[in-house]
């Protein structure tokens, strides 16, 4: 963590407003009942890259910070401060672009930080009693959805294997954490129609990558 360190030294940019996921009192409160108040004392790695862990934070003092690698340089972290509500690593990211290219994040809390955290197991609970809290958690990864599916539109001239393409790592990169009832809401399809598209896309996949194993390895024959 030596370089992480050495990179939090300077001001960062801060999140602006439009980066709080869940904002109104009601679901403020309704949440943090659930949650559980931890103290850092030291600077500590919430999020690892790769990590499966879903909890989702409150930052009640203190800060934490987002920082990321990409062809093994260390990228300029961003500072999230007091109030704001950490629902998932991606949450940050509004464009196209950054959903798509930044996949690897780390997120850390500051010494000192006092955190509301929202367990894995308490999270579902949560979703249990009170459902409707689903929709509006995911509602970022929706719109990153949104601005994903508008590009596709655009796409409608290019081949259908650039199509897959793109629906496969929106599907790798986001759309794997989000109810696929959410989704299919979204596109105004059943769950069971989307699930069977889903479903196609992965089988193209696979027989994509299939495809192309087996044309690497005859390049490789000795002749």
């Amino acid at each position: 963590m030596s370089s992480s360190n050495d990179c939090c030294s300077y001001p960062f940019p801060a999140l602006d407003a439009n980066n709080i996921v869940l904002s109104s009192s009601e679901i403020h409160q309704t949440i943090l009942k659930y949650c559980i108040s931890r103290t850092f004392e030291s600077q500590t790695i919430l999020l690892r890259e790769g990590s499966p862990n879903r909890a989702i934070y409150y930052i009640e003092s203190g800060y934490a910070y987002l920082y990321h690698y990409h062809d093994k340089k260390l990228f300029v972290p961003f500072l999230v401060g007091r109030g704001h509500w950490i629902t998932d690593k991606r949450s940050f990211y509004n464009s196209t672009s950054d959903a798509i290219s930044v996949s690897h994040e780390n997120l850390v809390a500051a010494q000192g930080a006092v955190l509301q955290e929202l367990s894995i197991e308490n999270y579902h609970r949560l979703i249990a009693e009170q459902r409707y809290l689903e929709t509006l958690i995911h509602k970022k990864r929706v719109k990153i959805l949104e601005d994903m599916y508008s590009s596709l539109i655009f796409l409608k001239d290019a081949n259908a294997q650039k199509k897959v393409e793109w629906l496969l790592e929106v599907y790798h990169g986001i759309l794997n954490s989000v109810p696929q009832y959410i989704l299919a809401s979204f596109l105004g399809m059943k769950e069971e129609t989307f699930s069977r598209k889903l479903r196609e896309l992965l089988k193209l996949e696979i027989a994509e990558r299939q495809s192309s194993s087996s044309d690497e390895a005859q390049l490789h024959e000795k002749p």
